[in-house]
């Protein structure tokens, strides 16, 4: 590549390539291009960088949106099944289960050792009560 007529007056530009000696300002001028195309490229990616990392932290904040969603929904159902307090839960269920059946044992057995005084030889029956 051949630059012909280029002209750059910034004050850095003209005092470093004043201070290089005349042999090697051709050299330097052609390493600061590349130096230059190099970073408008990384400059470049930088920004592509930026955009990856703007979209990654918008689906990363729906994610923990889903997330803590999800996260409720299933908080929820634990809840609802086994929470003794509620009603519909398994545990309220399996706690009225024992307990109806606790009642109709305690029936069964009065009902046991009524028979003790209606029938005597029944007497062992009622020891344990």
């Amino acid at each position: 590549m051949v630059l012909q007529g280029v002209e750059c007056r910034e004050a850095d530009v003209v005092a470093f390539f004043g201070d290089a000696p005349a042999e090697t300002r051709v050299e330097l001028a052609g390493r600061a291009v590349a130096i230059g195309v190099a970073g408008l490229r990384a400059m470049g990616v930088a920004g592509h960088v930026e955009l990856v990392e703007r979209e990654f932290a918008k689906l990363s904040h729906q994610f923990d949106r889903a997330l803590a969603t999800t996260e409720g929904q299933l908080l929820e159902r634990v809840h609802s099944t086994f929470d003794p307090e509620r009603a519909e839960s398994v545990s309220a269920r399996l706690a009225g289960s024992v307990a109806d059946a606790h009642g109709l044992c305690t029936f069964v057995q009065a009902d046991i050792c009524t028979c003790r005084f209606h029938y005597p030889a029944r007497k062992r029956c009622c020891q344990s009560v």
